[in-house]
Order: structure tokens, then sequence, then C-alpha cells
């Protein structure tokens, strides 16, 4: 499986996967490393046929909106150790490329894994979440993140570039 790993993990996860037969690239690898934005990191995972492995929230919500990146995992461990992230993904890597296979966002955190929404067929443009399945996926990630520090549909910051 090919994995883009984002800025706040660890380049020691990319080197793990890749040591496991896996093709992995950290964000520290691309053109502007670890200042690459958002939208570009999804796109280039996309382009490249890769999951996008991350802790920002704001993938799952590019993915709900805009199909974009196409296959993200969100690490949901809180503050742990490189050498516990590293721990956890190997000895959990079978379930978690399973789970990619079939699912669109997987989500990890220190106990569990959990798979949202099985992929939908690839097409040649981006495809926008039906007003139903984003509120089912906003309702998914409130239960599993909480809401004390989502921001609000009316805050001005959520829609900053």
């Amino acid at each position: 499986m090919k994995f883009l790993v984002d800025a706040q993990l660890p380049r020691r996860l990319a080197a793990f996967l890749a040591s496991s037969g896996h093709d992995a690239v950290h964000t520290s690898e691309l053109s502007l490393g670890n200042r690459t934005p958002d939208h570009q990191i999804a796109a280039r995972a996309d382009h490249d046929g890769r999951v996008v492995i991350t802790k920002d929230r704001d993938f799952w919500v590019s993915h709900v909106l805009h199909n974009c990146p196409r296959t993200v995992l969100i690490v949901a461990t809180g503050n742990i150790t490189n050498s516990a992230l590293v721990a956890l993904f190997a000895d959990h890597l079978d379930d978690i490329v399973e789970l990619l296979a079939a699912c669109a966002v997987v989500e990890m955190s220190s106990d569990r894994l959990v798979g949202h929404a099985d992929k939908p067929p690839i097409a040649e443009e981006s495809v926008v979440a039906p007003r139903d399945d984003y509120a089912r996926m906003r309702q998914e990630a409130d239960e599993f993140f909480g809401t004390e520090d989502r921001l609000g549909d009316d805050d001005v910051e959520w829609w900053r570039p």
C-alpha cells in the first residue's frame, strides 16, 4: 500500500512503513516540506494513489466535502511517544491495511480501529458527498472526537484559507 505521512507525525513512521514493504513518503520529502498546504498534500496523495496518514481532522472534512483525499487514516491517539506510535502501527499494520482497502476513512486510537464509509468508485472528477452523508460523517466524528474543540458552522475561522 502507498502512504503519505503528514507533518505532525514522525518521519520514523514513514521509515517503518517502508521497511514493512509499503511505499511511504513523509511530507518533509515534498518540495515544500512540512509547510506543504493540506490541499496540496491531499491532491498529491490522490495523484500518487496514496493514503494520507494524519492527526488533522481537516482531511476528513475535505474527504467528505470534496472526496480529496480519497483515502485517509486519522491517528487519534492523543499525545504518545513516537516509539509507542510506531509500535501501535507494528501491532496492527495488517488490520490497518485491510480496513483501508475497504474503507475510505479509518480512525486509529490507542485501543481500536474504526472504518468509516465504504470506498466510492474512483471517478475522473471529484464527487461532492451528498448532504446526508456529510451529516452522518459529522455525527460520527463528533461521537468519536467530541464537540468541545470543533468550530461551529457559523465560525469565520472555519473557512479561513
